[in-house]
């Protein structure tokens, strides 16, 4: 398990990688979209209000395992 400053270090390393071709036309079998779709919209819903709900949620998390 990964504390939150190793994940913050992580991300900022990673972020000066450009490993996505932004540019590039998306293309998702209906296959595909049916094995992602129920984790994209738990996505989503924590992402209503700004995120507020995966930082509450990520917050409590935080707390509990003492990060």
């Amino acid at each position: 398990m990964k504390s939150s400053q190793q994940w913050v270090d992580y991300f900022q390393m990673n972020s000066q990688q450009h490993r996505i071709n932004w540019n590039q036309q998306t293309s998702l079998t209906q296959q595909e979209l049916q094995s992602i779709l129920k984790s994209l919209q738990a996505w989503q819903l924590g992402e209503s209000s700004d995120g507020k709900n995966l930082i509450r949620a990520s917050t409590l998390y935080a707390k509990k395992i003492k990060d």
